[in-house]
């Protein structure tokens, strides 16, 4: 479950994976394709998690940048990878709200199908992009039991999110 800053407003899971499969064919209608990398510089939000939700699970690598950062810092990180689509809150918000034929969603699977990939601080210099590729099953279970052996998370947790989702952590 997903509890945002108005703690009147969650979303469960099962929202999540259709505004997930929304994000996920909003983005094929504007062409991009799986295996493809989508950066986003929006702040956090119930709709950043869920496309980035989407992202993991259908086959896009999503790049999340810090919504803080200047042009210049922005055009620079962004100068290091190859994003098919730049997504900002508003056209985030506006694939999420996308009325969809059913028939058009692709299939998310169940598992991550990669990491975000993410900046390194830049305390050496500027900052580096780090990804860790595609995952296979095998290495996406192992993360998946990790996350839930480490932590112990159960379907009766609240997930709450207290820093940028481009912070690694």
């Amino acid at each position: 479950r997903v509890v945002t800053a108005n703690p009147a407003y969650r979303i469960d899971r099962a929202e999540a994976d259709v505004l997930a499969a929304r994000f996920v064919a909003g983005l094929h209608s504007q062409g991009v394709k799986i295996g493809e990398q989508v950066a986003f510089r929006a702040p956090n939000s119930p709709a950043l998690l869920v496309a980035i939700f989407g992202c993991l699970r259908a086959g896009f690598a999503p790049i999340v940048l810090s919504a803080k950062l200047t042009t210049h810092e922005r055009e620079s990180m962004l100068a290091d990878v190859t994003p098919s689509a730049v997504i900002d809150d508003e056209t985030c918000r506006n694939l999420l709200a996308l009325e969809v034929d059913p028939g058009d969603v692709p299939a998310l699977d169940d598992r991550f199908q990669c990491r975000p990939l993410h900046f390194t601080s830049g305390t050496t210099g500027r900052p580096k992009a780090v990804w860790s590729g595609w995952l296979n099953e095998d290495a996406s279970e192992g993360l998946r039991r990790d996350e839930l052996d480490c932590w112990g998370f159960t379907s009766a947790d609240e997930h709450w999110v207290c820093s940028p989702l481009s912070h690694s952590a």
